[in-house]
């Protein structure tokens, strides 16, 4: 990163003009003095040391000498700069060698402060930030130097004379951005060429420096080329000094790890990377340093291996799976979404595809991918712990009623485990002499209907007045009768219920003890006669047939055997209702006028006194009556009477001494 650009201000910004390039060290060649100094110089040759750990301390030795030294009679000058030998920041100095034999056209070269122009390296050839008199042009290269901990920019200026042509050793100098870090390329070019290449006759010495990034703030590594003319040797090496085994300088091998080299124009570079291997860090010094079977750079830099809820593996730059996290799985083998599929589902439950579906319940799949029974369907239920099987158990059965292992076993009956919700036992048909009284189904059929207090059904007494029983069969029975009584009536259990000493079962059972034209009584089981009905008698002695005379007859008037006989001028007797022999009828000539049946019908109703009945007199007016056969009738009527009308009842009732019934009925006497 980036620190400040100045030593003094900690500068966070940097001019347009400066931004374009990426600058490095620079170390060059002086001559000539003018002024009492050097006006011209040779440019001898340049080396680069690293000043910091980690990295080579000649990291870019002296051509001629193969070491970072100056050869004899010559002087050096040091610029402070940050070495790209590695990411980290490295302080460096690039030195400069130079001599005064002869002109050329390298014309010195200083180094300021970017931000506020201190000179912080003076010109040999002017001892100030400045270009000797008869310079035509110069360069300016910006390069980071290292202080106090942070890298700050410096600008390094170069000074030649375009018209110093041929030129002893100095050919120019240009510098290239590393194409791994940044797209710019050349900048500055070199001025002899207009490119970024050294003129004919000419070796690049390459110095690796830190330069600033596009951003300014973003150290990138930068190659600065110097140009040099080269006698036909270089110490023991035979020119150009672009072989692998003498880049850029003398026994200066040119190789990068894993990786094929090449030196061109004297600076070592990764030519290509072996298979399998890439230069993820954009730093050509530690060649291809990544190798492309890692998880963050697989199969190309910056190209991370990983895979969904998976330990990723990357083999022959593939990335791969390499094991999935616990409780995932590869479901669709396809590798490139990874272990997709969690295997804490009920459709993938511990491995792929494995449905955790017990059949009549509802899976559960815990993360741990272990399946279990969630719920049981409604009458189901799991009673092995087999979750293979699932609620293998219906819980309708009888040895299995409403929950496992609920026998369903009610006493003295058949068993009936109800479907229900979930089932619950109850019972069908009780056993023979058995019956559930209590209602528990639990108990079943508790009740014995055998005994004296269930007889035939739960609290049925077995009780027969007036005799033992016994229910040995569930019915009540009697086993005999008190004396004096018995069952009549077999359909009702109700035991010897009937007296024997009653009206209606007097003895025997239905026995009735009624006696015809009698009171009577049943005494000790035996009908008796207490009483005759009035006008009755029991004249034959048998208590069955009652008081079976009736003493108003002829026969038995009164009394049996007393009969009623004729009396005079009767035709018939009768008994009384009092039992009194009496006239039935009397003769036609005769009735009973005294009411005294003794004398029978003692009256003749054939007088005028008592003409037809008792009583009645045959007697009218003007007339003299007659009784003939018991019919009152007119003899004959008074003198000067008649009977007119007809009527008996009225007698002669007419005068025949008027002049309407003169001398006879209706005849009129007139004087004519």
């Amino acid at each position: 990163m980036m620190g400040c650009y100045s030593r003094r201000s900690c500068r966070k910004d940097m001019p347009s003009l400066f931004v374009p390039t990426l600058l490095i060290f620079l170390f060059l060649l002086y001559g000539i003095i003018d002024n009492g100094i050097f006006v011209s110089a040779n440019l001898v040759g340049v080396f680069q040391t690293n000043v910091g750990s980690g990295c080579t301390a000649c990291y870019k030795p002296f051509p001629e000498t193969g070491s970072c030294a100056c050869p004899s009679g010559s002087a050096k000058v040091d610029m402070n700069v940050i070495s790209a030998c590695r990411a980290t920041l490295t302080a460096a100095k690039w030195s400069s060698c130079y001599n005064t034999d002869s002109g050329d056209a390298f014309k010195g070269l200083f180094e300021r402060d970017d931000y506020d122009n201190t000179c912080l390296v003076p010109n040999p050839l002017t001892g100030s930030c400045s270009c000797p008199q008869g310079s035509s042009s110069y360069q300016a290269f910006f390069v980071l130097e290292l202080y106090q901990g942070l890298d700050y920019l410096s600008r390094v200026e170069v000074c030649y004379q375009n018209s110093r042509i041929p030129w002893s050793t100095f050919g120019g100098m240009y510098m290239l951005d590393d194409p791994h870090q940044y797209a710019y390329g050349c900048s500055p070019e070199n001025p002899f060429t207009g490119a970024c290449s050294c003129p004919p006759g000419t070796l690049p010495q390459t110095l690796r420096v830190k330069s600033p990034g596009t951003d300014e703030r973003t150290p990138i590594d930068s190659s600065l080329v110097i140009c040099q003319r080269k006698s036909a040797t270089v110490g023991s090496c035979a020119l150009p000094l672009t072989t692998l085994t003498n880049c850029g300088s003398c026994n200066t091998p040119c190789s990068r790890t894993n990786a094929a080299a090449s030196c061109s124009s004297g600076n070592c570079a990764i030519l290509a990377c072996n298979i399998g291997y890439d230069n993820c860090d954009a730093t050509d010094f530690n060649g291809c340093e990544t190798q492309l079977n890692a998880l963050q750079h697989c199969g190309a830099c910056h190209a991370p291996c990983s895979r969904a809820n998976a330990a990723a593996t990357c083999s022959s730059g593939a990335c791969a799976i390499g094991s999935c996290n616990s409780g995932f799985a590869n479901c669709n083998a396809d590798g490139a979404d990874g272990c997709e599929t969690s295997l804490s589902t009920i459709n993938n439950c511990g491995a792929c595809n494995v449905k955790c579906n017990p059949p009549h319940g509802m899976g559960s799949c815990s993360s741990s991918g272990s399946c279990s029974i969630l719920s049981c369907d409604q009458g189901w239920m799991d009673c092995d712990g087999d979750v293979a099987n699932g609620c293998e158990t219906l819980l309708n059965s009888t040895s299995n009623c409403g929950t496992c292992g609920a026998r369903c076993e009610p006493l003295h009956s058949s068993p009936i485990c109800e479907a229900g919700s979930g089932g619950w036992c109850t019972h069908g048909v009780c056993d023979a002499g058995w019956q559930d009284c209590d209602g528990n189904v639990a108990n079943g059929c508790e009740r014995d209907i055998r005994t004296l207090t269930d007889c035939g059904g739960c609290n049925v007494v077995c009780n027969r007045g007036n005799s033992p029983v016994s229910c040995a069969t569930g019915t009540c029975i009697a086993s005999s009768c008190s004396e004096g009584y018995a069952s009549c009536d077999p359909s009702v259990p109700d035991g010897c219920e009937t007296s024997l000493e009653s009206f209606s079962n007097c003895g025997a059972c239905g026995m009735n003890c009624s006696r015809a034209n009698a009171a009577s009584a049943c005494y000790t089981g035996t009908c008796i006669i207490d009483s005759c009905n009035e006008g009755f008698d029991d004249c034959d002695g048998i208590a069955s047939n009652g008081c079976e005379r009736d003493l108003r007859t002829t026969s038995d008037c009164g009394a049996c055997d007393v009969r009623c006989s004729l009396l005079g001028n009767t035709t018939s007797t009768t008994c009384s209702a009092t039992g009194t022999c009496e006239i039935g009828s009397c003769n036609a000539a005769h009735a009973d006028c005294d009411g005294i049946a003794a004398n029978g019908c003692e009256r003749s109703v054939r007088t005028t006194t008592d003409c037809g009945e008792c009583g009645v007199t045959c007697e009218h007016e003007h007339a003299s009556t007659t009784c003939d056969s018991g019919e009152c009738a007119i003899v004959t009527c008074d003198a000067n009477y008649g009977n007119c009308d007809g009527i008996l009842d009225n007698g002669c009732e007419r005068s025949l001494l008027t002049t309407t019934d003169c001398g006879a009925c209706n005849s009129t006497c007139s004087l004519g």
